[in-house]
């Protein structure tokens, strides 16, 4: 981009016209400059800088009238560079003196006058010669050369071209990623020498030389020290200028973590001690104390006890602390350093510990017993050793107490020693696990050691049932609906990692469920049981889920060589007409069994057999769009009168058309659960309509399904009400058949449903909302947490 000289002499022998008006789109008139400070148009004067009437410098002075704001004049002889500075004109019509803090001309010869190339310093940007009251010097105002932008609006690194711009083969980095050419296959070198070089390590500019312009090349080193005992490192040249970054010690890794580390407690006394690496790029290591049970996590994160130079790989080593208080907690780490200045930082078990000391020696015992398997009570026993005052008994949910003041407290302090014991029966609940503790104490010094097994033992409260079944695992309920719910079938979902399958008979028919508090058998249904994958669905009828924040669970018993006596239909009993998991084809036909004791059995329809596929519970049921479906012979258990839940779990491919998912009744006058016009719909003829707009997810699992309870419509989508409107009515009786993804008669190709369809029932009561959304958690494995296995 050519530039002029804004002001080429001032002279006194005329008066100086440089008023003007603003700029437009940076330019003005002929006979008229652009001034870059005030944006407004000066007079260009055209005057022979040789004549001898030229040197007039000292004719314009502070205080002379002058026309337009902001206007620049420069104070030198002959007026031609900044030598001398600038005077501006002010907003009171007078000039300035010539010390102003910037004075800036722009030049054609790329300011040369600054005694530099500036285009070499300011990246693809316009420069100007800057006098700054001292010596001129480079500089740059916001103009880019034409093609690049100031992206990121730092001066300092110029114009970065314009990102949004694609990579074209010019030799010039088009879309400001430091590269030009990039992913252009036999572009380098074709467009001549007028790409810029730049620090990528290419020869941007074909002459034979890559970076040539800049202080290194991209990627080269040159060796350096750093630390105070200079070790060896490396400088690297990187981007976005080929300049030499900090300097990098050869060795980046810090040395090993000491192990072993133990405190033993005395009287205000701890005795420490651990084992130091064996690591031989290892130099010193520090012991750091810190108040608290916390240790330390750096070692400028306490006291600094001594540093201790490294005796050698696995040496012992050991530090005794004095002038400690007295049942106060004080945490220790080591932290060691190598050679090349590297600290190790981690702060693990082996080398770092908490201790508090006491005065004389109080001994927890270490037979603590918790009898469990009793209803509603545990009861604790132990011996107290001689010399104790006191010990009290702590209890928590799950991990043992950490201390004699943590957790629940069962009873007062029980003074005295020798065998003692204690009953716990605060209204236990069967489904947690108890961890009892037993601290003992001497004087005020209590002892806070913990450990399983010694001091420590845990305890369930639910009597063990079923003395034929050796096994059994508690299955707590982690998400409990918000009213209580009874009579619910809920799936238990088998797997390794929850179940021993060698222990269990052929297809788990030695399987048991009880409800806690009484030892009640409950009716199961084992859905799939598949030996290969070591998966199984069995589906579990409990008589009642309590509200939130109640905590329920029953107990799955196994290990039995005789089969458990059970009868799956029962699960089923009730409001459900009919409960189709859709788990395989059976033959002859009817081909898909209904659960429930009415067996509503399902029926290949005229378009031939489906194919199974992968199921929310096990298989389900493909559907291809051609004409494919399955029936239910009409029936009294299809036909609910007051009230109406449908509901199936569908992973549907297409929403064009009217896809039935559910439909009882030819012409629509039945009930009907379908996507119409991409809208999720339930209808009840003569009771009204619910509709969402948004239909479900393409591609996915989704649990849908709509209720009428003589009041309402209500529509679901995963568990959550997504529609509901007022309504009444009696649920029509028609002698149709029950279609699952058609309706009947089978209408044209887009009446017919297509993806896969799963776990569909149909009840003949309006379910709620707290039901709706169990039953959806259950069935994706977030109902139940599952307690590891115990044995008899």
């Amino acid at each position: 981009m050519a530039l002029t000289l804004a002001v080429l002499c001032a002279c006194a022998q005329r008066p100086v016209e440089l008023g003007g008006r603003p700029c437009r789109q940076g330019e003005c008139l002929d006979g008229w400059l652009c001034s870059p400070f005030s944006k407004t148009c000066v007079a260009r004067q055209v005057i022979d800088c040789q004549a001898a009437d030229a040197l007039c410098p000292e004719r314009i002075l502070t205080g002379d009238p002058c026309q337009d704001q902001g206007a620049l004049i420069p104070c030198a002889s002959r007026a031609t560079t900044c030598e001398h500075g600038c005077r501006i004109c002010g907003a009171d019509g007078t000039w300035s003196g010539c010390a102003l803090p910037e004075c800036e001309i722009w030049r054609e010869d790329n300011c040369a006058a600054c005694g530099d190339d500036c285009s070499a310093r300011v990246r693809h940007a316009v420069p100007v010669c800057l006098v700054t009251g001292g010596a001129p010097a480079c500089a740059y105002r916001g103009a880019c050369q034409d093609g690049f932008v100031d992206h990121d609006g730092e001066v300092a690194n110029g114009c970065e071209c314009d990102p949004s711009r694609p990579e074209v083969c010019d030799g010039v980095d088009n879309n400001c990623d430091s590269q030009a050419d990039e992913g252009l296959a036999a572009c380098q070198c074709t467009t001549g020498p007028q790409s810029p070089e730049i620090c990528d390590a290419v020869d941007n500019d074909c002459d034979q030389r890559i970076d040539e312009v800049f202080a290194c090349a991209l990627s080269s080193q040159e060796p350096c020290t750093v630390g105070p005992g200079a070790s060896p490192g490396a400088r690297t040249c990187s981007l976005p200028i080929c300049t030499l970054g900090p300097c990098v010690a050869d060795d980046q890794a810090p040395p090993a973590v000491a192990t072993g580390f133990t405190a033993v407690t005395g009287d205000t006394v701890l005795s420490l001690a651990w084992v130091y690496p064996a690591d031989v790029d290892l130099a010193t290591c520090v012991l750091v104390q810190k108040d608290g049970a916390t240790p330390p996590a750096t070692p400028a994160d306490g006291v600094s006890l001594q540093t201790f130079s490294w005796p050698g790989a696995g040496s012992g080593a050991s530090y005794t602390v004095l002038g400690l208080t007295n049942d106060q907690t004080y945490s220790y780490a080591v932290f060691c350093e190598d050679a090349a200045g590297n600290w190790q930082l981690s702060v693990t078990g082996g080398n770092s510990g908490s201790g508090t000391p006491r005065f004389g020696s109080v001994q927890n015992p270490t037979d603590v017993v918790a009898e469990d398997r009793v209803a509603g009570e545990s009861t604790i026993t132990y011996t107290a050793a001689a010399g104790v005052n006191g010990c009290v008994i702590r209890r928590k949910i799950g991990s043992c107490p950490a201390r004699h003041d943590d957790g629940d407290a069962v009873g007062p302090e029980i003074g005295g020693s020798g065998a003692k014991s204690r009953t716990d029966s605060g209204g236990l609940s069967p489904c947690e696990v108890y961890a009892y503790a037993v601290f003992c104490r001497k004087g005020g010094s209590w002892n806070d050691v913990v450990a399983a097994g010694q001091n420590c033992d845990t305890a369930i409260t639910e009597p063990w049932w079923l003395p034929n079944h050796e096994d059994r695992v508690a299955l707590v309920v982690k998400a409990p609906p918000p009213v209580a719910l009874t009579d619910v079938p809920v799936l238990v979902t088998l797997n390794p990692s929850r179940v021993d399958f060698g222990r269990l008979l052929s297809g788990g028919a030695d399987l048991a469920f009880l409800d806690p508090g009484g030892g009640a058998l409950l009716p199961y249904e084992v859905e799939s049981y598949r030996v290969g994958t070591e998966v199984a669905y069995v589906w579990v009828k409990v008589p009642e889920l309590s509200a939130a924040p109640a905590k329920d669970c029953i107990f799955m018993y196994y290990g039995n060589n005789v089969a458990t006596t059970n009868t799956p239909t029962a699960v089923w009993s009730g409001a459900h007409g009919a409960v189709w998991h859709l788990a395989g084809r059976r033959s002859p036909a009817p081909h898909y069994l209904d659960a429930t004791s009415f067996d509503n059995d399902l029926e290949e329809g005229a378009g031939g057999p489906l194919s199974l596929a992968p199921g929310v519970v096990g298989l389900g049921l493909a559907f291809n769009g051609d004409p494919q479906y399955v029936f239910a012979a009409d029936a009294a258990a299809l036909e609910p009168a007051a009230a109406l839940t449908l509901s199936a779990w569908i992973k549907p491919t297409d929403w064009a058309g009217n896809r039935r998912v559910i439909q009882k009744g030819a012409l629509d006058n039945g009930y009907r659960l379908l996507v119409e016009g991409e809208a999720l719909l339930f209808h009840v003829n003569n009771v009204g309509t619910v509709t969402t707009a948004t239909p479900p997810q393409l591609g996915a699992w989704s649990l849908v399904a709509g209720t009428f309870d003589g009041a309402a419509l209500r529509l679901y989508v995963n568990g959550a009400r997504v529609g509901s409107v007022t309504a009444s009515g009696t649920v029509p009786d028609t002698a149709s058949n029950l279609r699952l993804g058609a309706k009947e008669p089978s209408g044209n190709a887009t009446d017919l449903f297509k993806g896969t369809m799963d776990e569909v029932r149909l009840e003949s009561v309006g379910r709620s909302d707290a039901w709706m959304a169990l039953q959806y958690l259950t069935m994706i494995d977030l109902l139940f947490t599952y307690r590891a296995p115990e044995a008899l």
